[in-house]
């Protein structure tokens, strides 16, 4: 029956929005109560989009009704503030019931925030898109690595670009430059970060991957492929289940498959099912923190380059680089200066400035930002006083 008067659904899902002047507190939906849950998730997604296209720093948090309960919902909201996010965020299992065109990116667990794990998603600003790319102080790399995917072009067959480098070196920043225009070029981006609190054995960078590239096409494109491979029915129901359902902080359930089926079925499955997904299509993935892949996961890695797909593979890490890989070390004092004047705004950094900032750095942009913050924090406080 219908709920009663002044009852969401109990599939429901309410909207709460940080504010660092009001504090943080639940938004009134424009929902009927009587609203399926489906419903209701629209009407939330539409008003959250138009928020965070007015202001895209703004935190929102989309959560389950039932969490209202003991204040939950608002420790959730503080505790992700605490984090400095922004966008919209929202659990893993809210993000596999969004319906088209909104899409998540996984952020990981998230350590600290409830008793209870909690997986964050942000939804994915579809309207950026369009947004100018700016390109990253390494100029000349930034050039070689666009050049050298516009000359491989269509060539019916996978492109790897490793890129590796320490801790503050950049890389992320490179790859976020990367991933905007490749949007830009209109492929399909499908992104992940591994993270080192990710459970051996779960696959989880891929299963996210298979999520945003397939999304409700991942469990038929498994059935098609068991069943052109003639295996158990057991077998395929047990795969439809893990590569389809989203990941959790406790995988402890049992799925189903076999140690040695992890090990000899899994890798090369689940390369075969996302090649079915990206065949047709231009499509990039990108997967930075290879570093904390497990075994079975690189696996994938290996039986993909077995395909000719007209695929690109962004693999970023720290640690030791593969061969091939672009190895990112201390920034050029001119690479520096380029990004000094990104930072601050102004045309000309002086030698004196520049080579000082590098020297405290030495040359790792990470900490580069950090140093130029302070002082540029330093001068509009003389300037205030």
């Amino acid at each position: 029956g219908s709920p009663a008067s002044g009852e969401l659904p109990s599939a429901a899902w309410v909207l709460w929005r940080h504010s660092d002047e009001d504090g943080d507190h639940r938004m009134a939906t424009e929902a009927s109560d009587s609203a399926s849950g489906t419903d209701l998730l629209k009407v939330l997604l539409a008003r959250a989009s138009a928020i965070l296209e007015e202001d895209p720093g703004v935190l929102l948090v989309l959560v389950p009704r039932s969490k209202e309960e003991n204040g939950t919902a608002s420790a959730l909201v503080a505790g992700l503030a605490a984090m400095e996010l922004d966008g919209l965020i929202m659990s893993d299992a809210t993000a596999t019931k969004l319906p088209p065109p909104y899409r998540t990116e996984r952020i990981g667990f998230l350590p600290g925030i409830l008793s209870e794990p909690f997986c964050a998603h942000r939804l994915e600003a579809r309207k950026a898109v369009a947004e100018k790319v700016v390109p990253p102080a390494r100029e000349e790399l930034w050039m070689w690595i666009r050049e050298r995917i516009e000359k491989h072009g269509d060539l019916g067959e996978i492109q790897q670009i490793g890129i590796t480098g320490p801790a503050g070196a950049g890389k992320s920043h490179l790859i976020n430059a990367l991933a905007a225009w490749l949007n830009a070029r209109d492929m399909t981006v499908a992104r992940v970060s591994c993270l080192p609190s990710d459970v051996p054995g779960t696959f989880s960078a891929w299963r996210v991957l298979l999520s945003q590239l397939g999304g409700d096409q991942v469990p038929e494109a498994v059935r098609a492929l068991g069943s052109e491979l003639t295996l158990d029915e057991t077998l395929v129901k047990n795969l439809v289940r893990f590569l389809s359902e989203p990941v959790q902080a406790d995988e402890s359930v049992d799925s189903g498959l076999t140690p040695l089926q992890y090990k000899d079925v899994l890798p090369d499955f689940t390369a075969n099912v996302l090649v079915r997904l990206v065949t047709g299509r231009s499509c990039a993935v990108i997967i930075d923190d290879i570093q904390w892949m497990d075994e079975g996961s690189l696996g994938v890695v290996s039986a993909l380059e077995r395909f000719r797909i007209p695929l690109l593979l962004v693999l970023g890490r720290r640690g030791q680089p593969a061969p091939e890989d672009i190895r990112l070390g201390p920034m050029s004092l001119e690479e520096h200066r380029h990004l000094l004047s990104e930072l601050s705004g102004f045309e000309r950094i002086t030698d004196e400035l520049n080579q000082e900032i590098h020297r405290i750095s030495g040359g790792l942009p990470l900490i580069s930002r950090e140093a130029m913050a302070v002082i540029s924090s330093g001068v509009k406080s003389t300037a205030g006083g």
